[in-house]
């Protein structure tokens, strides 16, 4: 039955389930969650769920500790769990990994350009469970075409999610803390901090500042936040540094049912580079960023984005509006559009 319920949650592109003793299950698809089963789920159920997706060692940690996570491969898909199992709260949440590399669809040149630096800072952002490690693992196999580089990888996550290449070290996310001169970097061209946080930025910077390449995940849904979080951690002089090293910030969020990947970008474009310095100027002046003022080699907005899908017919017009974070100006540039 639980089968069942996972493989039909997928053939209705639901990439999300919850399960609650006593409840109906609940499956999201798009924005929206439905019941997927007409009963409540019931304790023979439950333990049928665990008997399915838990190992010997994951029950053991879910007696003796009430929670665990871990994935769990059903068929073609690969999902994301956790397990809540105290007192009157028993709940399992299910959510799907991408199982295989897809295509990334950025056609910005200058974004692969800056990619493929030697060195420098770039910021991968988005919302929880947007797509952000699978971004970087699609860029990482692409840009092993242009040129092997030696990649440690600071993930929470497992390491499933992570191409298997020969160019990988898998760091983990203890290692943190370690000093930037520590031996576990040694030889180490591109650093992944996949932690969705600014934890030991400045450490990052002068990896960047030593020649290395460094991308990191927050958890932002916009540039402009992105932005605001880096900015409220530094000091005036390492606000200056970041700049200097900054590369791009690019943010992703998957709309509609069939979650297609959209992006808002903010790019180090060279002919502007002085005007990206003053961002750090004028957030401690007024406290606000006014990314409309740079051109669109800088600064590509999620409506360009959704806009380039709908051309494309990857998504409909009501999933356009419903994903963009300025509906008003993007009924304005489909008007220009005669679209």
């Amino acid at each position: 039955m639980i089968e069942r319920i996972l493989n039909l949650s997928v053939t209705k592109q639901s990439h999300q389930i919850s399960f609650v003793l006593g409840q109906k299950i609940l499956s999201k698809t798009g924005f929206d969650w439905t019941e997927i089963s007409q009963d409540s789920l019931k304790i023979n159920e439950w333990e049928d769920l665990k008997d399915l997706t838990l190992q010997p060692n994951e029950k053991i940690q879910l007696e003796t500790k009430g929670y665990v996570s871990g994935l769990y491969t059903s068929n073609e898909f690969i999902w994301k769990f956790s397990f809540i199992e105290q007192k009157d709260c028993f709940r399992a949440f299910f959510s799907v990994v991408n199982s295989k590399l897809n295509e990334c669809h950025i056609q910005n040149p200058l974004f692969w350009d800056l990619l493929k630096k030697d060195t420098g800072l770039f910021i991968f952002a988005g919302p929880r469970r947007s797509g952000k490690s699978s971004l970087i693992a699609e860029v990482i196999h692409k840009l092993k075409n242009e040129k092997i580089s030696l990649t440690g990888i600071h993930s929470s996550e497992n390491e499933i999610t992570w191409p298997d290449l020969e160019n990988i070290v898998h760091l983990g996310s203890e290692a943190i803390d370690y000093d930037l001169n520590h031996p576990v970097y040694d030889g180490l061209e591109r650093i992944v901090v996949d932690t969705n946080s600014l934890k030991k930025l400045e450490k990052w910077i002068e990896m960047c500042e030593q020649g290395r390449s460094v991308f990191i995940t927050v958890t932002a849904e916009t540039v402009q936040i992105a932005l605001q979080q880096i900015l409220e951690k530094l000091s005036p002089g390492l606000r200056h540094r970041f700049f200097n090293k900054l590369n791009g910030i690019v943010v992703q969020k998957l709309s509609g049912p069939s979650r297609v990947p959209i992006h808002e970008l903010f790019l180090n474009n060279s002919s502007e580079v002085e005007q990206i310095k003053n961002v750090a100027q004028q957030f401690k002046e007024v406290g606000i960023l006014d990314l409309k003022a740079f051109s669109n080699k800088t600064h590509q907005s999620l409506n360009q984005s959704i806009i380039q899908n709908l051309i494309r017919r990857q998504i409909d017009v009501k999933t356009a509006f419903s994903s963009s974070n300025d509906p008003e100006e993007l009924d304005q540039l489909l008007k220009k559009m005669g679209l």
